[in-house]
């Protein structure tokens, strides 16, 4: 018998996020997490994540698996949770099912609810004969007036039921704490389902019985569920219990202005990550989708945003999820990120890439990533610019290839030969900025035409990482194979 110990704690901020365990975290869901991760930080509280797996088809151990992975990564993770424990446990719907029963019998006994014992068939048929007559399909009552000793007599004797709420006929104001005064008319629902007749219960029953005897405080969700708003105020009333303090946040957009999906590029977390978007970007960029703080400053790190984050900041107004904004950000990330911390996280991407980082030491690895590191906005664009110093990737682009393949060009590349094969020990970039002020003034060229012709010899492209940077990094001996093959051209 589960401990039925619930209500609020008196000052306490007590949030929760419950994904349903059916794939990937949508990058939506994300955002929910993050604003209740940040209101329990910032109150100095307490964040619960909860998996509402009553979906029996499509819940998976393995979805609540990545759901719970895809936090982790971000940084996020809860204080109470499947992977934690706490007091307040199970934190599976699926091993709540006890005291969603016992809940439901208790409206039935109190004269609250009732047995229904209308079939699918004949509550889908209902439901159609009052769409085509223009009405609301509301549960039209067949069963709502049945003698408590005629309905038990049904149960005892094996006859299928479901047990539904009798929905009050009255007005409620919910007092949202984002969008102040929001009021559900009378008869907006009808006679709605607790349990189904497998003794499942429905979301908007589970979810008030867990939010009372989990104590939340502040269920802070996603503008799309201010519809089940009143069937669960109705569940807390009935129940004779405190309503939480409801935040609905706004929608998130793609730049279309319709729901985000995956019309929209990636969808989910982990495909965000897999392309090479930092956690602590992502983060800081959803943050900015609906709140935003007083000075505007957009990158910041993350205790900066707990500090600065209250629920009296979020917005109204849908946010729109602008993946150039995110790119940008992350590309910030990247500049400035220590060394040797981006060289562990980019080397899988290294690798996927076809390169090999460790083809020699780690100091070699992080001045060749720290010279292009400045052109990258994804990790995953790596191999597009890492590929330079690998002599086996090595090829010239079709500008360079016009560019050396001028009479100046060659002129260039020949007499900067020279000056490679003159060169005591290895070039550094003192040496290279003595070695443009000789071949400026061998050679006539200046400017571009000087600077492209040497790029091209020894990086195969117009554009890249200094060339004050790559040329040490490449080694005289490279260098020269590879003015060799310039001249060639």
């Amino acid at each position: 018998m589960l401990s039925f110990k619930g209500g609020p704690i008196d000052g306490k901020v007590r949030v929760r996020f419950a994904p349903s365990p059916t794939g990937s975290l949508h990058v939506g869901g994300a955002r929910t997490h993050l604003f209740n991760w940040l209101y329990a930080r910032h109150c100095n509280g307490v964040l619960i994540n909860r998996i509402e797996d009553t979906d029996q088809e499509r819940s998976k151990p393995e979805f609540e698996r990545m759901v719970m992975d895809d936090i982790k990564t971000l940084g996020l993770e809860a204080d109470e949770s499947t992977d934690k424990g706490g007091g307040y446990g199970p934190y599976r719907q699926s091993e709540r099912l006890e005291a969603y029963q016992t809940l439901a019998y208790k409206l039935l006994e109190d004269r609250k609810a009732y047995r229904c014992f209308c079939t699918q068939e004949e509550m889908d048929q209902k439901a159609q004969a009052a769409k085509a007559a223009g009405k609301p399909p509301h549960y039209d009552g067949t069963c709502t007036n049945i003698p408590k000793e005629e309905s038990q007599r049904r149960a005892d004797a094996g006859e299928e039921f479901s047990i539904r709420m009798i929905a009050p006929q009255k007005d409620y104001t919910l007092k949202d704490f984002v969008r102040g005064n929001v009021t559900f008319k009378q008869g907006m629902v009808g006679d709605f389902i607790l349990l189904r007749t497998n003794g499942i219960p429905v979301y908007n029953f589970a979810v008030v019985i867990d939010d009372y005897f989990m104590n939340v405080s502040h269920v802070i969700r996603a503008e799309e569920h201010m519809p089940n708003t009143l069937r669960q105020m109705m569940v807390f009333e009935g129940l004779g219990w405190e309503f939480p303090i409801w935040a609905h946040i706004s929608l998130v957009l793609g730049n279309d202005r319709k729901k985000l999906s995956k019309r929209h590029g990636a969808a989910s977390v982990k495909e965000y990550i897999e392309q090479g978007y930092l956690p602590e970007a992502l983060v800081n960029f959803l943050a900015l989708l609906g709140w935003s703080p007083v000075d505007n400053k957009e990158i910041r790190p993350l205790n900066e945003i707990v500090d600065l984050f209250v629920l009296e900041k979020l917005t109204k107004s849908p946010a729109i999820f602008d993946t150039d904004k995110l790119t940008w950000m992350n590309k910030e990330y990247i500049k400035a990120m220590n060394i040797k911390e981006l060289s562990t996280r980019i080397k899988p991407f290294v690798k996927r890439a076809g390169l090999d980082p460790n083809i020699k030491d780690e100091e070699w690895f992080e001045l060749a990533l720290d010279s292009v590191r400045g052109h990258i906005a994804k990790l995953s664009d790596i191999g597009d610019y890492l590929d330079i110093y690998y002599s086996d990737r090595f090829a010239f682009a079709d500008d360079a290839k016009e560019i050396i393949a001028s009479e100046d060009g060659k002129r260039v590349a020949s007499a900067f030969k020279a000056e490679l094969e003159a060169c005591d020990g290895e070039p550094t970039a003192e040496w290279l900025k003595e070695t443009q002020k000789k071949l400026k003034s061998l050679t006539g060229a200046k400017g571009k035409g000087l600077f492209f012709p040497l790029r091209a010899c020894v990086t195969g492209r117009l554009q890249g990482p200094e060339l004050t940077l790559a040329l040490p990094i490449l080694g005289k001996e490279e260098a020269l194979r590879r003015v060799d093959l310039a001249i060639r051209q």
